[in-house]
Order: structure tokens, then C-alpha cells, then sequence
């Protein structure tokens, strides 16, 4: 893979490098020395809650190339208020204006060595984001993020959350944003794992479809946040019988659950994917090793477009009592190449897979000449997706054949006119046959697979999820699901 098929265009921060933000209270040394790259470390006199003030400044480049970042160990304490904001599509989560306290873009041969600190984030921040670098490390951290016959039952709220009822419905205030009640699912506080048969009683949320009848004459995508509620009227009412104490009603598609049971969630779909713990991009050799993800507002790890991904006791976990660790897949990897490998890992009480393996497909909406094409992504939750880039192999496959092929292309170029529709041209010219309605598939856009001596158990979904065409080792792994 040469070094050119990661060089995407980035208009946020061209011109610039912004590495990450410090803290008010961090003392910050550089040695330099003209034959070797330097060392930025950060540390503290201080400890605990004090480390939490808000971040001061951001650093910049520095006169010589940066090879390590090293914290001393401690527990710090990241907010959103003074960190880089940015629109971002995220592969197979939401696309909205995030904030990112570890913007790593553009760099190479770098090591961020935690040294065995505790990052704690506050609401929905992005911690490591990671565009278009080349050999990239984070090691030794862990990441935190902080009656049957009326149809009745009755909730114990912790003392952790605070709440409001709106029009009859329950709010959760956070310090950033807010949520709705949204997905729910049951936990066994004994096992502390997904209660069993917790699809007899949740979802919480139920209610119809309104009177009202309209024909669609567009494609649409459901999960789309606009799309999603055509139609809808939520049919549960909630009241409060004390401060902590909440009452549903109307509660009628499920069973009522069982009195005991842990109620967790996540907000509505189609906004509770929003902030994984690391996002790689573009990006040529990354490995993470002894990594723990406590939690996260989407996946603990989603790659795309990337080269080389390795993964080493990387472990998503849940702390202090939770029954969810992250709201989404514990590692997810889109259109990735050469070697993804995932060994001694730990993926438990996730909200979907440990892991995703798999590629996109794009659907032709207009052939503009003899050798371009637009092209349409239609899922929601992969707008902004690259399918790939120069000499990338293309196939053209079709419905009504079941998926085979019936032609080859080699990417010329690609031009993004926007998050879901792109513009490519082929060395090749069209064949004859091709029609809007038709699928391309990068032929190129898999890994070859290897998970092993890996922990997987009491998440929702599944545990290893791979639609991946090459070579794929699954050994000595544990998994209950």
C-alpha cells in the first residue's frame, strides 16, 4: 500500500497541526535534539478532582517532530467546554458536531503512552481521534466516560441521574445534553449480564402509527433522525410518585418486567452513537495495547478506511457497578485493509458485537460519462464513507444476480460532493450493461482477520460478526453471548 492512498482531503484543520489540549495545572517539558524526534510529557503535582479544570490551551506544533506523549500516572479529568469542535462522519454512527480532546492528525511514528492513568471524559467527547496518521500507538490507559392488570410498573431512579417529566414523558439532564428514554434493555443485577429472554420486555418505549396514511415515493432510510418518527405517536405516560420514583403506563406491547431487574438506557436511536472512545480514519498502522474502555457514548474502537490495525489486550470492560459498557459494538472495522488482528482481548457487557468486519455497499444513481459514475450511499449511519480511492478494484454486482459480479474497475478518482453522494471515475470505460439500481464493492476494502486468546461475553448481539471475503483465524477465544 503506498503512502499516497491515505492522503484524503481534511479542510478543517489544513495548515496546521493541533495535537491535543492541556490542562491549566500540567507543567509541559520538550527535549529536543536535532538527530532525534522529541518528547512532550505531562504532569501533575496535583491529583484527583483538582485535575479536572477546564483545558487551557491548545499545543501546537513544536520545532522538532513529535515521537512520544507520555502522562504521569494519575486520574484526569477531561470536559467539553474548550475542546476542537468539528463536523465528523463516523462509520456507522451518527454524523454531528463532536469535540475531541486528542486530535491526532497528520502525524506519524508517534506513541501516546499513558503509563497506566485513568482518562476520564465528560459527556459527549470523541477521546482519541485519529485522520490520515501513519503508525500510530496508544498504550497503558484507561478510558472512562461517566401492576399487570393497569399496565403499571413502578422504576427506582439512582440518586446518580437526574431526571424531569415533560408532557409525561422522562427526561434525563446531563451536564452537556439531554435524552429521552430511548432504547432500554434488562441486566441481572446477580450475573450482572443481559437478563434472559429481556426481549419479552423491552424495549420500555411503545406507540402506534397515527391515523394519518402518506405514500412515500422517495428512498428512505428509517434510522435517519427525521425519517424515523413519520408516523409515530408514543403511547407510554409516566408520573411520578416520589422524588426517584416513576410509574409507567400504557406500557402494553411487552411483558411487564420482572420486579428486581435493572432497567438500562441509551437514549433514541439515531442519537445515542455519537462519541466512540477511539476513532481511526485514513490512518496506516495502529496498534493499541493495553487499552480498557470503561465507556462510551458509540463503539470503544471504529476504524475505516484504515491499514494495518492491531490489537492488543484491548478490553472493554464495565467499572463501578454499571451494567453497560459501551452503548455500541466494543470494535468495529469498515473498508480496512491488510492485517486486522485482535488477541488477548476482553469484550463484555457492550451494547452489540465485540466485533464488525465488513465492507459497503454503493448504489449507482447516475452514469454521467463513458467513465464516471455517481454513486449514493443509502444507510444512514455510513454517510461521508469513502468506498476507495485511486487503484482501488471495483465490482459491479446486481440484485437479480444474487450479488455476483459481472465487471471489474480500477478507480481513477474520486470526488465527494457531499456525505452521501460521490462522483467516481474508472481507468476503465463503463460496460455497456451497467444501469442505475447497481452495486459497487471495493474488492480491495477487506483485511485479513485474525482474533484469538480473546474473552467475550454478556453483551447484547452477537460476538464476532465478520462479512470479510480473505483469510479469517478465529482461535481459542471464549464466547457466551
Amino acid at each position: 500500500m503506498s503512502k499516497s492512498k491515505f492522503k484524503y482531503p481534511f479542510r478543517v484543520l489544513s495548515g496546521f497541526i493541533l495535537l491535543l489540549l492541556i490542562f491549566l495545572s500540567f507543567s509541559c517539558f520538550f527535549k529536543k535534539n536535532d538527530n532525534v524526534k522529541s518528547t512532550v510529557a505531562f504532569n501533575t503535582s496535583i491529583s484527583g478532582e483538582e485535575t479536572s479544570k477546564v483545558l487551557e490551551h491548545a499545543l501546537e506544533a513544536v520545532d522538532k517532530p513529535i515521537s512520544e506523549i507520555k502522562f504521569g500516572k494519575d486520574t484526569y479529568h477531561f470536559y467539553p467546554d474548550k475542546t476542537l469542535e468539528m463536523f465528523c462522519y463516523i462509520s456507522n454512527h451518527d454524523d454531528v458536531m463532536v469535540r475531541t480532546t486528542f486530535p491526532i492528525f497528520n502525524f506519524s511514528d508517534l506513541t501516546i503512552n499513558d503509563q497506566d492513568s485513568t482518562f476520564i471524559f465528560y459527556e459527549r467527547i470523541i477521546p482519541f481521534l485519529i485522520y490520515n496518521s501513519k503508525n500510530i500507538s496508544v498504550k497503558n490507559v484507561t478510558v472512562d466516560c461517566r401492576d399487570k392488570k393497569s399496565k403499571t410498573f413502578d422504576l427506582q431512579i439512582s440518586e446518580d441521574y437526574l431526571y424531569e417529566i415533560r408532557n409525561g414523558q422522562i427526561v434525563f439532564v446531563k451536564e452537556y445534553y439531554e435524552h429521552r428514554l430511548g432504547q432500554t434493555i434488562l441486566y441481572d443485577p446477580v450475573r450482572k449480564a443481559i437478563a434472559f429472554n429481556t426481549e419479552a420486555y423491552a424495549d420500555i418505549a411503545n406507540g402506534k402509527k397515527s391515523a394519518v396514511k402518506n405514500k412515500y415515493i422517495y428512498k428512505t432510510d428509517k434510522r435517519f433522525k427525521i425519517q424515523k418518527i413519520i408516523g409515530f405517536e408514543n403511547t407510554l405516560r409516566i408520573e411520578q410518585l416520589k422524588l426517584g420514583l416513576i410509574q409507567f403506563h400504557g406500557y402494553t406491547k411487552k411483558k411487564l418486567p420482572t420486579i428486581g431487574m435493572v432497567l438500562t438506557n441509551k437514549g433514541g436511536q439515531s442519537i445515542n452513537r455519537i462519541a466512540p472512545a477511539l476513532r481511526v480514519t485514513h490512518t496506516s498502522v495502529f496498534n493499541g495495547s493495553n487499552v480498557n474502555v470503561h465507556r462510551s457514548g458509540g463503539m470503544g474502537l471504529v476504524a475505516d478506511n484504515s491499514l494495518d490495525l492491531i490489537l492488543d489486550s484491548f478490553n472493554v470492560t464495565t467499572s463501578k457497578g454499571r451494567m453497560v459498557s459501551t452503548s455500541a459494538d466494543a470494535t468495529h472495522f469498515v473498508g480496512c485493509m491488510g492485517k486486522v488482528q485482535l488477541k488477548n482481548c476482553v469484550f463484555k457487557n457492550q451494547l452489540d458485537d465485540a466485533t464488525n468486519v465488513h465492507g459497503a455497499y454503493q448504489e449507482v444513481v447516475d452514469i454521467l460519462d463513458e467513465y464516471s459514475l455517481g454513486i449514493k450511499m443509502r444507510h444512514s449511519q455510513q454517510q461521508g464513507f469513502q468506498i476507495g480511492v485511486k487503484g482501488d478494484a471495483i465490482e459491479l454486482v446486481r440484485l437479480s444476480r444474487f450479488f455476483f459480479s459481472y465487471n471489474n474497475l480500477r478507480i481513477k478518482e474520486v470526488k465527494k460532493l457531499n456525505g452521501g453522494y460521490h462522483i467516481i471515475k474508472f481507468n476503465e470505460k463503463l460496460p455497456s450493461e451497467v444501469k442505475a439500481g447497481d452495486l459497487i464493492e471495493n474488492l480491495d476494502g477487506y483485511p485479513y482477520l485474525l482474533v484469538e486468546n480473546s474473552t467475550i461475553s454478556s453483551n447484547r448481539a452477537r460476538g464476532l460478526l465478520t462479512s470479510n471475503p480473505n483469510k479469517t483465524i478465529i482461535r481459542n477465544n471464549f464466547l457466551s453471548t
